[in-house]
This record gives C-alpha cells, sequence and structure tokens, in this order.
C-alpha cells in the first residue's frame, strides 16, 4: 500500500500550522479526485481551483459570478466528502510563531547543495518537521503500508531546505531506532494550487487557523457552523503543538551546530 500525504501550511494571530491529508494513492486517485471534480469544482460556474479565503471573499464571488450560499454550498460539499470518503486521516502540527521566532533569531544552517549560501531557520521547518514524524508514525502502523510519498506546494524561499530535510528522513528515522519507518520514506513533490489534495489541505489549514486565532483574538469569529465543519474534517486524525521547551532545545542545538561549522571554517 503506497501511501500520499498532502499539506498545506496557515498562520493565523501568530499561531503556524502544517497540515493536510495522508490516504492510500487509490484512494486519492481512484475515489477522492473525481469525486471532487464533480462535486466541489464543477459549476456551474465551474471552479478552477478551491480556496476558502477566495470563496469567503465577496469580491472574488463577484468577479466570479458566485452567490455567498453557492460558495457555502461548496465548502459544506467538500467538508462531507472529506469526512466520507473511507481512508482519509487529517495531520495537523503546529508552532507558536512568536516564541519561535524569538528562539531563532539569527539562526542560519547549511544546506546540502554547497553552491547554496545558508538559509534563515524560519517557522515552515519545525512545523513541517512535526507533520512528516507524525504522519510517519501513523502510515507505520499499516502493516501492508509500503511508501509515503509527500506533496506540498512549492516555495521558493523554503523549499530546497525542505526538500534536504526529506532526503535525511531514512537516515533521521534509522538513527533513532525505527528503520521500519524510515524504509517508507518516499518522494517528495511539488504541486501547484490546481493539485485536488492540496486544495482539502487547504480547506484543512483554514478551519484550523481560523480557530487558533479567534482564541487569541475576539474579534475572530469561528462560529458553530465553522466548528461543525472542522469536527467532520478532523474525524480521524492526530495533531501536535510544539512544546515551548521542545522548540528552545532544537533551536539551541542548531545554533551549537552553526557554531561550529563557523568556528571549522575559519580555521
Amino acid at each position: 500500500m503506497v501511501f500520499l500525504s498532502a499539506s498545506d501550511e496557515s498562520c493565523g494571530e501568530g499561531v503556524f500550522h502544517h497540515a493536510g491529508y495522508v490516504a492510500p494513492n487509490i484512494c486519492w486517485t481512484d475515489v477522492f479526485n473525481p469525486a471532487w471534480e464533480k462535486l466541489v469544482l464543477s459549476g456551474p460556474p465551474r471552479l478552477e481551483e478551491f480556496h476558502v479565503t477566495q470563496l469567503r471573499s465577496r469580491s472574488w464571488r463577484e468577479v466570479h459570478g458566485i452567490s455567498l450560499d453557492e460558495a457555502e454550498s461548496r465548502i459544506d460539499n467538500a467538508v462531507d466528502l472529506i469526512s466520507e470518503t473511507e481512508g482519509m486521516f487529517s495531520v495537523r502540527s503546529s508552532v507558536d510563531g512568536p516564541h519561535f521566532e524569538k528562539q531563532a533569531d539569527g539562526l542560519l544552517f547549511k544546506l546540502n547543495d554547497a553552491r547554496r549560501a545558508p538559509v534563515e531557520f524560519v517557522i515552515d521547518y519545525p512545523s513541517f518537521h512535526g507533520y512528516v514524524y507524525l504522519t510517519m508514525m501513523v502510515c507505520s502502523t499499516y502493516a501492508k503500508a509500503e511508501r509515503v510519498d509527500f506533496m506540498v506546494e512549492k516555495k521558493r524561499e523554503v523549499f530546497p531546505a525542505i526538500h534536504d530535510f526529506h532526503r535525511g528522513l531514512r537516515e533521521s528515522f534509522t538513527n533513532i531506532g525505527l528503520p521500519r519507518v524510515g524504509d517508507l520514506v518516499g518522494e517528495l513533490t511539488a504541486g501547484d494550487k490546481r493539485s485536488i489534495p492540496l486544495q482539502a489541505a487547504d480547506l484543512l489549514c483554514w478551519h484550523y487557523q481560523r480557530l487558533a486565532a479567534s482564541a487569541r483574538n475576539t474579534a475572530i469569529n469561528f462560529s458553530d457552523v465553522d466548528a461543525k465543519r472542522l469536527s467532520k474534517l478532523t474525524r480521524f486524525g492526530a495533531g501536535h503543538t510544539w512544546e515551548r521547551g521542545m522548540i528552545e532545545e532544537m533551536c539551541s542545538t542548531f545554533f551549537d551546530d552553526w557554531k561550529k561549522l563557523n568556528e571549522e571554517n575559519e580555521s
């Protein structure tokens, strides 16, 4: 059994989320993608892409000729499809942005490609790290699992480092005593906004960030309808929020490694 994990990222009121769905490939290709085309994207009017922020935007709806009721109906169709499709499993990894930025201020790390300059250690990396670890641990519980592939939307600023991290996953899992998990590491591909699995991830991310943002800012509304949708979207799933101590320890380790690297380069 080959799995595909498709994920997106979102930030609201300082909380950064990496979230999406993992399911067997056959679930995506034979069941979910065709149903999404029919129930979510087809019109009238037809949507080339599905993004909650756009559907909630009055100006966007007016340009594309879709009413608020029609937009809400598309969102409900998407939520119900995810909830009712057997094999869909939600995964979330969240990081407190202000705390991370304070700990990681000035932290750089070197890419495997010697031609590229060291890059800033941004919040995308621990968020994605937590997401991948949780996804791999879930998939490893399936005896018939053969491989877990990952799809993310390509962001020029961070994709090279995420690609480097992914390339080292097999060795990393082996080093911590999880060779079975390491053997399942598959490919990392970059998708675009028309990718249906990434559109499903966008739907999940929007609801997670809205919930977290409303907890920090009472002016942001997370309605009963939103809450019911999120409950359906996470009917089967797991989530992880980085503890502050873990972020502090990780950044401290990276600072030590960066200091040693600079000392070696100067000697």
